[in-house]
């Protein structure tokens, strides 16, 4: 699958992404320690033992002396690493963003939104490939950027029909005091003018991942769109996987203004100050785009 360059990297990446969902599971509904970061959101505040064990199962993948000739041009940035500054993404060619758990509300609340994510960018933040397991799922996902992506070992291809009913993505904090869903309903009203679209269908979803996932798995066109926020939204490792995979599947990834997502960011590991758009269809997605610039221009949510 994909490129030969890459080949030896990505099979230690998935051994890494599966022994980590495996260690997840044997805590899911289980007994675990939960900490707390002190950020002061619902969905981000939290991360538990099961979060730091996946971590440490794939470190000690991409720690092993016969790996060290494969990971010599590759930075590591994760989530839960102590200090976020000492990864050398920007001197090294490429850096692997890895969230060992993204969507650890998911996991307390035992609802299977969930999973290991793994994604390879360059330096200049281009995806490059992704890797994702949603255990509770048993969902194991790989793309390679603009090339293929892989369900279960099974090539599939977004559905690109720009007509039928289309299903929006949402996480909780989508849905805004009531004064401030006027952007929703203007985005969706333009992407139906613009497009064959003629209902759009609203579902929750926790986890980023799991919902950049959704595109590639849901039977039916989908949309998954974050507005521009200052603070408390979406990180590098939360987009760095399912770029990939939403791209090698034939999707549209950009942020909210058709641009690439920034996932090198020199000064911050925060991605979601200029939103983002994945969708399974092209039209979809130059329709959000336009539809935000025309009402929105710079604002942020």
């Amino acid at each position: 699958m994909g490129s030969e360059q890459f080949r030896p990297l990505l099979g230690l990446l998935k051994q890494a992404a599966r022994d980590a969902g495996k260690r997840i599971l044997e805590h899911y509904g289980g007994d675990y320690q939960v900490f707390n970061k002190g950020i002061g959101t619902r969905t981000g505040d939290v991360v538990t033992q099961a979060d730091h064990d996946a971590q440490d199962i794939i470190f000690n993948h991409l720690d092993a002396p016969h790996h060290s000739q494969l990971m010599a041009d590759i930075a590591v940035l994760a989530e839960e690493m102590t200090d976020h500054a000492v990864s050398e993404r920007f001197t090294k060619p490429y850096t692997l963003l890895i969230d060992p758990m993204d969507g650890t509300r998911g996991f307390m609340d035992h609802n299977n939104s969930f999973g290991v994510s793994i994604g390879l960018i360059k330096k200049d933040g281009t995806p490059v490939l992704g890797v994702v397991f949603l255990p509770a799922l048993d969902q194991f996902l790989v793309g390679i950027h603009q090339q293929e992506t892989q369900v279960n070992g099974v090539q599939v291809r977004c559905d690109r029909s720009p007509e039928s009913n289309l299903t929006l993505w949402l996480s909780e904090a989508e849905f805004f005091p009531a004064e401030r869903n006027a952007v929703w309903h203007l985005l969706c009203r333009d992407l139906k003018n613009a497009t064959a679209v003629k209902k759009i269908a609203p579902v929750v979803v926790g986890s980023p991942v799991h919902k950049g996932c959704n595109l590639v798995t849901h039977d039916g066109p989908s949309l998954y769109v974050g507005l521009p926020r200052r603070e408390k939204g979406v990180s590098l490792w939360d987009m760095g996987a399912i770029a990939s995979i939403v791209t090698g599947a034939g999707g549209w990834v950009s942020d909210i203004y058709g641009n690439p997502l920034e996932l090198n960011r020199a000064d911050s590991t925060f991605v979601h100050h200029r939103g983002f758009v994945f969708a399974t269809h092209p039209n979809h997605g130059e329709a959000i785009v336009a539809s935000f610039k025309t009402h929105c221009g710079d604002r942020l949510f």
